[in-house]
């Protein structure tokens, strides 16, 4: 497996150093504050705050297309079979 100098960032999630000096082939890598990794963004603080919101945002929008079926004669377990496959899905 080669690992990528481009692809490569680094994030310190320590208040008592700075900067990271971290280095490949020489190189320094990119110091971030906070990247998204397998769909979840991580901040440096470990804070999850805006994941949480944001995930709340996603779920909203994913019920709120689906209110011509909420409004339907569908059964109430096809109904939750959507909700939890379309929208407890993103909050998890």
């Amino acid at each position: 497996m080669e690992v990528s100098s481009e692809k490569s960032k680094v994030m310190v999630s320590s208040e008592r150093v700075n900067e990271a000096s971290i280095t490949k082939d020489d190189e320094p890598l990119e110091l971030v504050h906070k990247f998204k990794y397998l769909g979840a963004t991580l901040h440096e603080d470990g804070s999850s705050t805006v994941e949480v919101r944001t995930r709340i945002g996603l779920a909203t929008a994913a019920f709120a297309k689906l209110r011509k079926i909420w409004k339907s004669s569908i059964s109430f377990k096809a109904k939750y079979k959507l909700f939890r496959s379309l929208v407890s899905s993103i909050l998890t």
